[in-house]
């Protein structure tokens, strides 16, 4: 149940956003005419695995050909339209419709999504969903792109209207939108490679220092993190020297209100580590005042932080860009853990161990986050390569944004570590065993003169302990002796219809 009301939640703060984007309800729709020009982009792979980005110009060059025919549309070649949003695209070429949209790939299904945007007033005049499996694909375009030429009226409901993307803020890098690279030769349907091999990053190659961000055309991202030379100080203020020393990774994207464009307010973030812990920094610029932000959250694991203005890291430890850890903070240090199990899933039982500060500076809040190598779990070896996810979210403007472009139709970004940068540089010790000891110890003293053998300060006591080992990375050891059974909820439960309370004796 928890589970599913974490994702619940995230979407419930999503919607309003998403449903402010809708276009004005007596708006008429427009339809394309016969001989007219349309631009068709290609379709954007967001299952984030390289292999499959062939399919997206297939999808271009199968969708145009099948306007000219089924519609006797004229479809302009996009390939030269680089790093353009699809009205941007359309006002270049000239072309008052541009076709853009969208696959997913997950074993031997895909998923594609379609839109048909009038370049003049931003209208999506239709729309696509179609689902199939992938030796399909063929079929699945052609649906595709019936869908766009079809005739008739149109519900308004279908309408929507895309506002132009807001100039970025002094300081943020918005990373360049272009199309997926077209290798030289479509590999076949079947044989598919695993999304990540071992040893190899899913994205640009590592920065050079002083910079410890990389992003290539496609917007992914490669994040370095750094050894600290010196102890950190964990205050929450970040004004230690490696700070400086080093560039930070910035250039948030909104995933909501507005899909791609950069965030309004200032992100920076930067990820250290020494033998014992890995540390997250963040310094969150804000244009309000304090007395404005949402914050009203300090007790651990409530659902209430949702609500908050907040920053969330998610670590893909093992770099299979479906599974991780995320953890989060709230400006007044109100914090969230919770596990992530195939890009959805969370488990918000897990608690694990680690510790953080936040701080104010003139600008905004900062926080500090501190977490032991032994509190995750990660593949052998001391040289890791991670996966490594940030999102932003300013309450009062509901918007949210990440590190890394992340599609709106997928729901709560956090959770989409396919779309998430790459961790590398991080070096841990090769012995990590993970052992936790939970010892207890209880006692009482009693005194009863009534008694058929009255007695006075008669004590009574009890000890246990409680170990969980950590044998392998995928392998834990639990022991007990002399469990506390008092701390296990089996109480008889009973119907009070008194005005006096229960009482529930150990």
């Amino acid at each position: 149940m928890a589970r599913d009301a974490l994702a619940l939640a995230l979407l419930l703060v999503a919607l309003p956003a998403a449903l402010a984007a809708q276009g004005p309800a007596g708006a008429e729709r427009l339809v394309p005419q016969p001989g007219e020009r349309v631009a068709v982009l290609p379709f954007v792979n967001i299952s984030g695995m390289p292999m499959d980005d062939w399919i997206g110009s297939g999808f271009a060059e199968t969708v145009a050909v099948d306007l000219e025919r089924v519609a006797n549309l004229a479809a302009v070649d996009s390939g030269d339209a680089r790093g353009l949003l699809p009205r941007e695209v359309g006002r270049l070429l000239g072309t008052p419709w541009v076709v853009s949209g969208a696959y997913q790939r997950v074993g031997d299904r895909v998923r594609i999504t379609a839109r048909l945007v009038h370049v003049e007033t931003g209208t999506i005049s239709r729309t696509a969903n179609v689902t199939g499996q992938l030796r399909e694909l063929f079929t699945l375009q052609d649906r595709i792109a019936a869908a766009m030429a079809e005739d008739g009226p149109a519900t308004v409901a279908e309408q929507t209207v895309i506002p132009p993307a807001p100039p970025a803020p002094p300081g943020i890098v918005l990373p360049e939108r272009v199309r997926p690279a077209r290798p030289a030769a479509a590999p076949g349907a079947a044989g598919f490679a695993p999304p990540v091999a071992a040893g190899m990053i899913d994205g640009p190659p590592p920065p050079v220092l002083p910079e410890i961000l990389n992003r290539d055309a496609n917007g992914r991202a490669t994040m370095l993190a750094i050894r600290l030379s010196e102890e950190l100080d964990l205050d929450g203020s970040l004004d230690e020297a490696v700070y400086d020393e080093f560039g930070s990774a910035s250039g948030f994207v909104q995933q909501f209100p507005i899909e791609g464009a950069p965030a309004t307010e200032e992100t920076e973030v930067w990820v250290f580590y020494d033998d014992e812990n890995v540390y997250v920094a963040a310094r969150c610029w804000d244009s309000a005042p304090e007395d404005q932000w949402v914050a009203d959250e300090m007790q651990r694991d409530s659902f209430q932080l949702i609500q908050n203005d907040r920053i969330v890291v998610a670590f893909d430890t093992f770099y299979d860009r479906r599974n991780g850890m995320a953890f989060m903070v709230n400006p007044i240090g109100g914090f969230f853990d919770f596990e992530i199990s195939d890009e959805g899933n969370p488990n918000t039982d897990w608690n694990t161990v680690w510790d953080l500060r936040t701080g104010r500076f003139e600008g905004g809040w900062t926080v500090e986050m501190q977490v032991p190598f032994k509190s995750l779990r990660f593949q052998q070896g001391r040289s890791q390569l991670w996966g490594i996810q940030f999102e932003r979210q300013v309450r009062r403007k509901n918007e949210t944004s990440h590190l890394t472009p992340v599609p709106i139709a997928v729901g709560p970004g956090i959770f989409r570590l396919s779309a998430g940068a790459t961790l590398a540089g991080l070096e841990v010790a090769t012995q990590n065993r993970r052992l936790e000891v939970k010892p207890y110890a209880i006692g009482s003293s009693a005194t009863d003169l009534r008694a058929d053998e009255p007695f006075t300060n008669r004590g009574a006591g009890d000890a246990g302990i409680d170990a969980k080992w950590g044998v392998t990375q995928n392998l834990t050891a639990d022991f007990t002796y002399n469990t506390d059974f008092a701390q296990v909820e089996v109480d008889e439960q009973q119907v009070n219809l008194t005005r006096f309370s229960l009482f529930f004796p150990e």
